[in-house]
């Protein structure tokens, strides 16, 4: 049935479009003109990733396609309806689901390119991904229905085929220049790496869970009762070098997040600048942390950490360097769902992050080359983890041990001929820096490995 309805909302956005361009519009002012008038938008990704594991272990590759399709009308009385779904294809991959032999786990990356819940279908992962309607009022805003988000903890995180998506209703007031105040109350979930839209309770534990604090597998997967998100946010511009935020989530029975951040940035003088920033993060427990029964709980009851980062760094026209710092308190673990998105610490590289740990240092130096919208752009990175051990349930959710990671990174805009490519190449190495404790499972597909990416996008 979702394939039919994408196919329907294709047609549907073409079809207007090319009425559009005919001049087939009588009334500039009407409803049906509002939908003439509206604006047509997609994309194509390919996507090619490998991981090379350590001597005998298994290695994984997977070449994925999607093609995405957004049509949103123009206003009519401050009203606006987007529609948008995609398409993702397997193209080419060996098989995800085959356990490697001595870890007995099987792909990590690859096997997020499809559908989680669906390891095996390689064709028609289609997913109905915006149905909203937007009403704008001067400097209010309002949206209600399936939307892409992007905030601190709630994100798209994009490094796959197709992104996060949330449903619900969100409020925002202010202008980018001056203070904003926003609010949202959503109750769904589509993850990236899946096709399906999920409750908030049910979202948690579709990616791997890990153990629970005892060191048993957990058992929260479909079992977190909450009836949503509560998402409240103020931030503005002190000055314009001087921009701050204040994020507040609440979990009903689950958790509750507190974020304060600032960024600064020096005058520039002799061809630098110097730029600064600050986060302090707070997690707590609320409720009986999603179940009752303590077994099915997604956070332990009573629980609470702190998490400290910042950044320091040289910007020149066209180069940065910044060297950051996290610190996660040894409390407990800090949590937070992967399904919803990445951890927004300065220290954060792509293909690892460092949630479901606690006592955690992390120190990351970075280097950038290339303005935003430059043609070519590079990005190294290094980083070392110092994490509890491995077989530290208690603040090691996940069996990780410390390591070091190098990013290497390349990103070419394309214009001209080629206007709406962009190009991706991603090469990733983690080093192993923790005990092993002779299980290769605490290796596979987390440190001692390579994964590399190749990522084109065409957006019309």
């Amino acid at each position: 049935m979702r394939k039919y309805l994408l196919l329907f909302f294709s047609i549907f956005s073409v079809l207007y479009s090319q009425q559009v361009s005919a001049g087939n519009t009588s009334d500039s002012t009407g409803l049906r003109s509002a939908f003439l008038r509206g604006k047509t938008e997609g994309s194509l990704r390919s996507f090619y990733m490998q991981t090379i594991n350590h001597q005998q272990l298994r290695d994984y590759y997977a070449l994925g396609t999607a093609i995405a399709l957004r049509y949103e009308t123009s206003s009519f009385k401050g009203f606006q309806l987007t529609i948008g779904g995609s398409y993702s294809y397997n193209l080419l991959s060996n098989d995800l689901t085959l356990a490697d032999p001595i870890s007995r786990t099987s792909s990590r990356y690859e096997v997020g390119l499809f559908d989680l819940d669906n390891p095996k279908t390689r064709t028609d992962l289609a997913r109905l991904e915006e149905l909203n309607l937007r009403y704008q009022l001067g400097s209010w805003s309002l949206i209600w229905g399936m939307q892409k988000v992007q905030t601190p903890f709630l994100n798209a995180q994009d490094g796959r085929l197709r992104p996060n998506f949330a449903d619900g209703v969100w409020l925002r007031y202010g202008k980018a220049e001056r203070i904003q105040v926003e609010a949202a109350w959503l109750y769904r979930m589509a993850p990236r790496s899946t096709t399906q839209w999920y409750t908030t309770g049910r979202s948690f534990g579709i990616y791997p869970s890990g153990l629970n604090i005892h060191g048993k597998p957990s058992a929260y997967r479909y079992a977190v009762k909450t009836d949503g998100l509560l998402l409240l946010a103020v931030k503005g511009n002190a000055s314009r070098r001087l921009r701050w935020q204040l994020w507040d989530y609440y979990v009903p029975n689950v958790f509750h997040i507190l974020l304060g951040q600032a960024d600064y940035r020096t005058r520039k003088a002799a061809g630098k600048n110097y730029g600064f920033g600050a986060q302090v993060t707070r997690q707590d427990a609320v409720g009986d942390g999603g179940n009752a029964d303590s077994s099915k709980a997604y956070i332990e009851t009573g629980s609470g950490t702190w998490i400290l980062s910042g950044k320091a760094g040289i910007l020149r026209d066209q180069w940065q360097v910044w060297i950051n710092y996290t610190r996660i308190a040894a409390e407990s673990r800090f949590l937070l769902p992967r399904e919803w998105g990445r951890d927004p610490f300065y220290t954060f590289l792509p293909r690892e992050r460092n949630e479901g740990l606690g006592d955690v240092h992390a120190l990351m130096a970075q280097w950038n080359y290339g303005k935003e919208q430059a043609t070519n752009r590079f990005f190294v990175a290094a980083g070392y983890y110092l994490l509890p051990d491995a077989n530290d349930a208690a603040l090691n959710k996940y069996g990780m041990p410390s390591y070091v990671q190098v990013n290497l990174e390349y990103r070419r805009h394309f214009s001209g001929t080629f206007e709406g490519l962009d190009l991706q190449a991603l090469v990733v190495h983690k080093f192993n820096q923790g005990e092993l404790f002779g299980k290769e499972a605490y290796r596979f597909n987390k440190t001692d490995m390579s994964n590399l990416n190749l990522v084109l996008t065409y957006s019309f």
